[in-house]
Formats: C-alpha cells, sequence, structure tokens
C-alpha cells in the first residue's frame, strides 16, 4: 500500500489481510482508533463494509483519503484553481498579516517558530483559497496541503522530523516552499490513491468518534482490527499540529483534545483498577507516582474503549489488538498485559497471541539497536504483540 499521507507507526497492512476471510458475505468491520484507515482501506480492498473513527483531525482526514474514492480529473482540477488563486493571493498578503484568520495569538506565535516569512505567506494564501473555495472538505486537497509540512526532511517548516512526531528546528529556511511543490504533492497523492472514482466495492466511512463512546448500533460489527496507543511511543498531534494550525485549529483546541486522548501523558489517582497495573509492571524497578497515575489513566481509558468495543461487537465477532510493550523510566510496562486482562474481562474470549518483530527499516523511532538512538531508546519495543479473541 503506497503512502498517500505520512502517518507515524501505521499498522501493517498484513495484519489486516491475515484476519479477514477471502469472502465476506456482507460483513462489517471496525476499527474505533483508526488512524490513518489502514484497517478501513484494506477491509475495503476485500470487499468489507469497512468504518472507522479517530478524534485526531489529521488521522480522520488522512484515513477517508485512503479509503474513498478518488475522482482524478476533478482533484487535478481543483488543485489547478486553488494554486493559481493562491498565487495570485500571495503577492498581495503582507508577512505581517500571514496567519489564517482564526489564528488567536498563541497560535500565531507557534507559526512564527517553525514557519518563516515567505512559507507563512504561500501557506496563508494557499489556506484562504482552500476554504474560501469551499474545497475544505476535499480530503485530498488537504492531503496534499498538509504532507508539505508533515515530512521528515524536505518539507515547508524550518523542523525536521515532522512526520515521526519529533519535530525540532534543524534551519532558518526551508529547503522549498509551498507554491513551489504543491502540485506536485497533489500528484504523489493521486499515485498513492487506492481506490479511484468507479471502484465497485462497499463504500468506507470514517467518523469523528471518541473510541469510548462510539456512535454505533449494539452488536453491529463481525471483526474489530485495531491498534491502541502504545503508551509512550508517538504523541501524534505533537507533529500534526504543524499542519493543523492552518487547517481550521488553535493551539489551545489542539492542546485539549490532545489531553483527552487515550494514552495521553495526564493521570488520576484512581487505584480501582491497580491489580491490572500492578500486573503490567514486570520489573524490579517500580513506578514513580507520577508514573502509577498514569498507568491507572491508561488502564481506565482501554477499560472504557474495550466495553465498548465489546458493546458493538456481535457475538461470535472477532477482536484483534496489536499492541506494543515498552519501558518508561526504567520500568518495563507489558501493555499486552492490561489489553488481556480488560478483553477476557468484557467478553472477548482469548484465541492467541503473536509477535510480530519491528523491522529497523520500518521504526519511526530509533531502532533499539542504534548507537544514537541512547539507552532508553534501545530499550524501546522490539516487537508488537497480535492479540485474537472471539466476542462471547
Amino acid at each position: 500500500m503506497k503512502t498517500i499521507h505520512p502517518f507515524p507507526a501505521r499498522m501493517a497492512p498484513g495484519i489486516v489481510y491475515e484476519c479477514l476471510p477471502e469472502t465476506c458475505r456482507e460483513q462489517y468491520v471496525l476499527d474505533p482508533m483508526t488512524g490513518s484507515g489502514t484497517t478501513v482501506a484494506v477491509a475495503r480492498s476485500r470487499g468489507f463494509n469497512a468504518v472507522g473513527s479517530d478524534t485526531d483531525p489529521l488521522a480522520i482526514t488522512i484515513a477517508r483519503a485512503n479509503a474513498g474514492n478518488i475522482d482524478v480529473v476533478r482533484t487535478r482540477k481543483r488543485a489547478a484553481q486553488m494554486l493559481a488563486s493562491a498565487q495570485r493571493r500571495a503577492r498581495l498578503i503582507k508577512p505581517d498579516n500571514a496567519y489564517p484568520d482564526y489564528a488567536d495569538d498563541e497560535t500565531r506565535d507557534f507559526i512564527d517558530f517553525w514557519f518563516d516569512r515567505r512559507a507563512r505567506v504561500e501557506l496563508t494564501a494557499l489556506s484562504r483559497t482552500l476554504f474560501d473555495l469551499g474545497l475544505d472538505s476535499d480530503v485530498y486537497l488537504k492531503c496534499a496541503y498538509s504532507r508539505m509540512i508533515i515530512t521528515k526532511k524536505r518539507g515547508v517548516s524550518k523542523a525536521e522530523d515532522v512526520s515521526h512526531s519529533r519535530p525540532h528546528v534543524k534551519r532558518k529556511h526551508p529547503p522549498v516552499y509551498p507554491l513551489q511543490i504543491f502540485d506536485h504533492c497533489v500528484e504523489t497523492v493521486i499515485e498513492a490513491a487506492a481506490f479511484k472514482e468507479k471502484a465497485n466495492l462497499p463504500r468506507a466511512s470514517v467518523v469523528k468518534a471518541d473510541c469510548r463512546k462510539l456512535p454505533f448500533d449494539d452488536a453491529k460489527f463481525d471483526y474489530i482490527i485495531t491498534s491502541p496507543p502504545y503508551l509512550n511511543a508517538i504523541d501524534y498531534l505533537r507533529g500534526h499540529k504543524l499542519s493543523l494550525v492552518w487547517l481550521g485549529h488553535t493551539i489551545a483546541g489542539l492542546r485539549d483534545l490532545r489531553s483527552s486522548n487515550v494514552g495521553c501523558d495526564g493521570g488520576h489517582e484512581d487505584d480501582a483498577m491497580d491489580n491490572i497495573v500492578e500486573a503490567m509492571v514486570t520489573s524490579d524497578e517500580k513506578p514513580s507516582q507520577s508514573l502509577r497515575n498514569r498507568l491507572r489513566r491508561y488502564v481506565s481509558d482501554l477499560d472504557e474503549a474495550i466495553a465498548e468495543m465489546r458493546r458493538v461487537a456481535k457475538s461470535g465477532a472477532s477482536l484483534v489488538m496489536v499492541v506494543g510493550d515498552s519501558t518508561i523510566k526504567g520500568c518495563d510496562i507489558q501493555n499486552s498485559i492490561a489489553v488481556d486482562h480488560i478483553a477476557q474481562h468484557h467478553g472477548f474470549a482469548f484465541l492467541g497471541r503473536a509477535i510480530r518483530p519491528l523491522l529497523q527499516s520500518r521504526r519511526y523511532l530509533p531502532p533499539p539497536s542504534m548507537k544514537l538512538s541512547g539507552k532508553s531508546l534501545r530499550k524501546r519495543m522490539w516487537n508488537e504483540i497480535v492479540l485474537t479473541y472471539q466476542a462471547q
């Protein structure tokens, strides 16, 4: 599967292929933490009715693009119109006014830090054109716009490693500018799109929803295939916000969203599930109080999410959870133990556990064997664990 937009720690498409049968008989597949939409896109390609949900605005856009039908002629026509209008606008925008119209002082300061004057002018021209022409619902143009920013090195910001959600300033000026590469990014999106205009397959849907409160009917899905946050591996919004500030969001709004996400850094002191927290910590090193509270929050979030999965799963439905164990502040944390305890508590019968090595060439964090990764990163996540269950 080609990449329509960079996204850290994507689920391997092969996992989804292996979990689904050859024939689907009008069956429904759900990924309640859909990310870039791998489960939804692969399930649709196999003829399933595929549904995904997420709270990250950029993830929703990417997933809809990955799983939708692209009209190539219309996309190119809209892109040419958008670029021509933005080129005219850019000549009239002064750098002091080169911000989204909705940007508050905090958002402007953020934009100033990551983007130089010319990039701000050109991104402002493109962003205003996107909204003024009513193209903000076009997920393919939004992906083309966003992928100019969410890159490893050759992007339009002053940062590198944005696509790995580890942005850091490496230069005073970017190597390329938005109006130079927008049409190239559009063509990259078109080439990567899996489904063309007349794809004869069930339509897929990706909705904005929290996995802890799913907007779906009881007993609807035959398969649930998902990958919950790995607790400490990826902070998606850290990188995504460089793009989202140009696509209708403020820093304050994104901060509020991040604080409410499953697996966020915030914790709580409720000890109701400490039996699971204790089971997760498998090293002699014991967690600090702040880490313990963070684990409590993580376990509580997982409990709510898996309870919802059981509610929307049919009796006999398959659940596949792809998880990663990790090391935090010297403590070995087995997230898979928490998932297993909670899944069985909510009525999912355990079927199997498989370990998939994380190839160094596919990692978004430095491989553990690399000297430059440091001691803490070398201890992180050599493998991912695939847990399978059946709803009782």
